[in-house]
């Protein structure tokens, strides 16, 4: 089987998908050299929910305080050291690995 080739077609070429529209506020939550994305303290807890990695913790504890809802995430894993990830009013303060 021949196959031809059209000389007078323009070049084919491929270009890079478009990235979606990132709120740049949140840039510094983005590792350049590989594009992961990085826990930060002051990131939300919905951005934390959607990191790799973290997602859904195991258990949640909850107090109002002054002026401010305290939340503590647990994650317990049986081959990982227990993470803890502490929220004030929704963000990220304070991030706590015990030895597991």
């Amino acid at each position: 089987m021949e196959t031809l080739l059209d000389v007078d077609a323009p070049p084919v070429r491929s270009y890079p998908r478009a990235a979606p529209d990132l709120d740049i506020s949140h840039a510094r939550e983005w590792n350049l050299m590989d594009r992961r994305p990085v826990l930060r303290v002051g990131m939300s807890d919905d951005q934390i929910l959607n990191l790799p990695h973290w997602g859904r913790p195991t258990r949640i504890t909850r107090s109002k305080g002054h002026r401010a809802w305290r939340e503590q995430w647990i994650y317990e894993s049986f081959a990982e050291a227990t993470r803890r990830l502490y929220f004030v009013n929704g963000k990220l303060t304070a991030l706590d690995t015990e030895p597991g």
